[in-house]
């Protein structure tokens, strides 16, 4: 959780074939990160911790490069559903190998 925006463009691939290499045969991710769109009401601690940041498509698209199966979530406090992703300050993914 919270890992993947800490890493730029670049080594996403890298990053992602890493949480898929850890698993076994029959395992799962769970990977989760900020929605992009809470950006502007962001800590400036978080600005500059964050090279990238992802929309749910991205977060998805990202992810499916690698992983069979992908469920996104989106979160806001402390409700999770799969509703209303540009109005979640979190997304949580279920990843499966």
């Amino acid at each position: 959780m919270d890992v993947i925006e800490h890493f730029n463009k670049k080594k996403l691939g890298t990053v992602v074939d890493s949480y898929y290499n850890l698993l076994n045969s029959d395992g799962f991710a769970i990977i989760g990160t900020p929605n992009i769109a809470s950006r502007p009401y962001a800590s400036q601690r978080r600005l500059d911790t964050h090279p990238f940041e992802f929309t749910r498509d991205e977060f998805e698209e990202t992810l499916l490069k690698k992983f069979k199966n992908v469920f996104i979530f989106s979160m806001t406090d402390e409700v999770v559903s799969t509703s209303f992703p540009n109005m979640a300050w979190f997304f949580i993914a279920i990843c499966t190998k």
